[in-house]
């Protein structure tokens, strides 16, 4: 038969066992300090590297171009080169770390214009120093692929410089020197010269804008107290466990059933 819920009701039966509430709480407690032992606590760093755009540069953006040149800074920041520069860096330090455990202690998220890599691991300067090579590499990668883009800004408009020259080539004078019909065939090899380089350049530049800006990496600070599995966190939470399914017991009549069964 469905029983009616009252507030009242509840509150009451929960006051009159209130013994049962404490013993699911020390139990609960008692549980999370025994996890304590076994897992070791997890301390997280974090480093940050914030992007912004030189609109003076790029001209008015919608929202949705804007946030995939920053999406692409991620990717770039986070990016194969990146991960193989700490593992280069944990290997010289004498830190064995490979690329399957940097990945399991590493979550990298972006916070609106800002990047962060949150690091965790069982020793705090362990975690702040993966961390700082992280964000030192991401850093370098980032700032090399700029100035490719750089690069290949410059050499397109040296290539429509070209283009413009070639067209003037073929119409009446006046024309530039440089541009001259008998000095076609020179301007048309270094146009493709210069092409070849454009390609090359935005290739590497792997679609970061040249209008990118980037602030260093901070000093990361050693995480004094643990995000995870600490005696603290864990022993409050098995008490809070022990409270709600002391609370659970109670709601369904388990002591009442409990207690009639005996006397049966």
């Amino acid at each position: 038969m469905n029983q009616e819920f009252t507030p009242l009701e509840e509150l009451k039966s929960a006051l009159h066992y209130w013994w049962l509430i404490v013993v699911f709480m020390v139990v609960g407690a008692s549980v999370g300090w025994v996890i304590q032992g076994v897992k070791a606590p997890l301390y997280e760093a974090e480093a940050s590297i914030t992007t912004s755009i030189e609109f003076t540069r790029t001209g008015q953006m919608t929202d949705i171009e804007e946030d995939y040149a920053i999406r692409i800074v991620g990717d770039v920041l986070f990016s194969e080169r990146a991960l193989e520069a700490v593992e280069e860096r944990a290997g010289s330090a004498g830190l064995t770390l490979d690329r399957q455990t940097l990945l399991q202690m590493t979550t990298f998220e972006r916070q609106n214009n800002t990047w962060i890599y949150r690091v965790r691991h069982a020793d705090p300067r362990t975690a702040v120093q993966v961390s700082t090579w992280l964000a030192e590499a991401g850093y370098l990668a980032v700032g090399e692929a700029l100035s490719e883009a750089l690069s290949a800004e410059s050499l397109a408009r040296y290539a429509d410089s070209l283009v413009s020259c070639l067209e003037q080539s073929v119409v009446t004078s006046p024309v530039q020197a440089d541009c001259r019909p008998e000095n076609l065939t020179a301007i048309q090899a270094e146009l493709d010269a210069t092409i070849a380089a454009l390609t090359h350049h935005r290739l590497a530049s792997q679609g970061i804008l040249p209008a990118m800006v980037f602030s260093a990496p901070a000093a990361v600070v050693i995480p004094s107290e643990p995000v995870l599995f600490g005696r603290n966190l864990l022993m409050l939470g098995g008490a809070l466990a022990g409270f709600l399914l002391a609370v659970w017991a109670i709601s369904l009549r388990l002591p009442q059933r409990l207690d009639g069964g005996r006397r049966g």
